[in-house]
């Protein structure tokens, strides 16, 4: 199993891209909450339809791990503090370079 690391730019508050995994592909949104001080994911399939929305990043734990939805990739999101601390990552805190990041490990 191949573990990828999503290339979310930390110097950017809302993105969007598409990116292949498990043959698979989807559109994810990465965006800061100004509310609630936090960064979140949405993830719509190759024809936008949302598939989870809003769904917090928060490290150390595996964001997607109890949904079970047709049409959602197969593998484990992992959020990883590369300091081991777990603590949520600040609004440049996440993602490429940064202290927190999200891995994708394939399912096969």
């Amino acid at each position: 199993m191949a573990l990828i690391e999503i290339p979310v730019d930390p110097n950017i508050a809302s993105q969007k891209f598409q990116i292949i995994l498990d043959g698979a592909l989807f559109n994810l949104r990465f965006f800061w909450n100004t509310r609630q001080d936090t960064w979140a994911i949405d993830i719509s399939n190759d024809a936008e339809e949302p598939l989870i929305q809003g769904i917090k990043i928060m490290p150390n734990w595996m964001p997607l791990f109890r949904y079970q939805i047709p049409g959602f990739p197969e593998g484990d999101f992992i959020v990883v503090d590369t300091t081991g601390g777990g603590v949520p990552p600040e609004r440049t805190e996440f993602g490429t370079d940064a202290r927190v990041k999200l891995l994708y490990e394939e399912a096969a």
